[in-house]
């Protein structure tokens, strides 16, 4: 197994442990368990078995905190509710974070090995995904509120600033792509 695979599955392990326990911790307390809280440890479980066990450490921790943050301190703890900027926080961090991603799943997924495309197509790419990730997902919290009766969108207001979060956030994550790119052809070149 490489390194990689073991720090990977060491976090999920962790994680998932954590979650269990906590849920028990609940349950025994006579605490409701949210659903989507579960759904969401069970299927982040699968996904890292099927999909994400062989990514980057780096890319893969990262997913594991934002979910994390996202849905353990933001809606199981309330953070959303408690904390008025938490919500914009997240949605622009997540902004930043999809546009590293991209990178990564780009030249993982879509290069051939040694392949280069000018470097305006990476960033565009980068930029376009992180915003589209943000529409996708106000998306699937309108889906869930319509069609589960859920309250993720508070209002009109509340999507569009999640979406706007998003992008600028994209847009940040791709500068710092730039950058990381720009040093980098520096580097080989001197």
């Amino acid at each position: 197994m490489r390194k990689e695979n073991r720090i990977n599955l060491a976090a999920s392990i962790v994680f998932f442990l954590f979650y269990v326990i906590w849920f028990l911790g609940d349950l025994l307390m006579g605490k409701p368990l949210a659903m989507d809280s579960v759904l969401l440890l069970l299927g982040a479980s699968a996904l890292y078995f099927f999909a994400l066990r062989s990514f980057d450490s780096v890319y893969y921790l990262g997913i594991l905190i934002f979910t994390f943050l996202a849905q353990f301190l933001g809606s199981y703890l309330h953070f959303y509710a408690r904390f008025s900027l938490y919500d914009l926080i997240l949605h622009t961090s997540s902004g930043v974070l999809l546009a590293i991603f991209a990178h990564y799943l780009f030249n993982r997924f879509v290069l051939k090995s040694g392949e280069q495309v000018p470097l305006r197509v990476t960033l565009l790419v980068c930029l376009l995904f992180a915003i589209a990730s943000a529409a996708v997902w106000e998306i699937w919290e309108f889906s869930g509120d319509m069609l589960l009766g859920r309250q993720a969108q508070g209002s009109l207001v509340d999507t569009m600033t999640d979406i706007i979060g998003g992008s600028c956030g994209g847009i940040v994550g791709t500068l710092i792509v730039w950058l990381i790119a720009r040093k980098n052809v520096k580097k080989h070149t001197t």
